[in-house]
């Protein structure tokens, strides 16, 4: 039976318009709202010629993923009145695919139950608030190892935006209590952890907002993922009073962070004068604009990796997972995994440094 619904999601996916998916279907504008709000349902030529432009199987216009949409004020955009509506929207709809993506991998394997507090912003601000997480996820004031390894088994949800919605960093939303981040990958190994701290940001002090994020809400994440990634102990006891550009370049790596970030970092603990604040910058503007020094690995998914990794070993294809899970074609899947899988090695498994028993499969 043909699901309305689904033919939204997967225009939205694509970042259409109704007159521009009209015209391909070779129907008019008012057949296609139709077909959208179930008034009427396309003719099998019409079907396929609609499945054919927006690159779906036909039979994923038949089924029912039972995911509801989610609303543009339920989730976190950073820059939210300059993202034109369309990629807004097929942002959203990427994340509602992946909210039928992670059903599946639960249906599939035992997953970390979801531990990220939820917290009173009008009482904590944002250092407050990661001292506290900080706290309750027993990390002290050491630095984070492995900052997606840890949002995972804490039962954060992470998944790729892709190259379709490159230029959204990031955003985060709730679904059924269980917390999601969408991921640009695309960036440098320090922003993209950056971006992962800054999410975790909105989902705990953002959790309860009923508008969409603005300006303030972005400082707050931001001060929330400098407090998370850099403790003020730690930097304070670190020996950086006035450092050198290359002694921050050096130093960085210890908290996973860009020069920049600590650069702001420091001169927000005074441990730098406004006047160091503005040369390192003028520094960084010429020296390392295109380039990070000192670069980081980029962290990889351990739920993600390991799911890939069991299906194979139980014969079943990436092909066929994304036809099973989400019911798209498989360049879809990949989009939702890029830059959060590693590569194939030698024994068939998928990478190293992943956690032991994060999860397992169910039989």
């Amino acid at each position: 039976m043909f699901q309305p619904e689904q033919l939204v999601l997967a225009r939205l996916r694509r970042g259409y318009k109704k007159s521009q998916l009209a015209n391909e279907a070779k129907v008019s504008p008012l057949a296609i709202a139709n077909y959208e709000n179930g008034v009427h349902e396309p003719k099998p030529e019409v079907l396929e010629r609609i499945a054919e432009f927006l690159e779906f199987p036909s039979s994923f216009f038949m089924r029912d993923l039972q995911v509801e949409a989610i609303p543009a004020d339920a989730a976190s955009f950073r820059k939210l009145s300059r993202t034109p509506a369309s990629l807004r929207d097929s942002a959203l709809a990427s994340g509602e695919l992946c909210v039928a993506l992670n059903r599946w991998i639960e249906d599939n394997f035992q997953l970390p139950g979801t531990n990220v507090p939820d917290l009173d912003p009008e009482i904590l601000e944002p250092e407050g608030a990661a001292t506290m997480v900080r706290n309750q996820w027993g990390l002290g004031i050491a630095p984070i190892s492995n900052v997606l390894h840890l949002m995972e088994s804490h039962g954060v949800r992470v998944f790729s935006l892709g190259q379709q919605c490159r230029e959204i960093d990031a955003f985060s939303f709730w679904r059924d209590q269980t917390p999601f981040i969408l991921l640009g990958t695309h960036k440098t190994a320090e922003r993209t952890i950056f971006d992962l701290a800054h999410e975790l940001g909105h989902l705990i002090l953002h959790r309860h907002l009923t508008r969409p994020s603005g300006r303030a809400e972005e400082l707050e994440a931001n001060g929330f993922a400098a407090a998370f990634l850099m403790p003020r102990e730690d930097i304070m006891s670190s020996g950086l009073y006035r450092a050198s550009l290359s002694e921050i370049i050096e130093a960085k790596t210890r908290w996973k962070v860009s020069v920049a970030a600590l650069v702001y970092r420091l001169h927000e603990l005074k441990l730098m004068s406004d006047w160091e604040f503005r040369e390192n910058f003028k520094l960084i503007g010429q020296r390392l604009r295109r380039n990070e020094p000192n670069s980081l690995p980029r962290e990889h998914s351990a739920i993600l990796s390991t799911v890939m990794a069991t299906m194979r070993k139980e014969g079943k294809s990436r092909s066929e997972i994304a036809l099973e899970s989400i019911g798209t074609f498989q360049s879809d899947l990949e989009e939702f995994l890029a830059g959060l899988t590693m590569a194939r090695i030698e024994g068939g498994s998928e990478g190293q440094d992943q956690p032991r028993a994060i999860l397992r499969l169910v039989r």
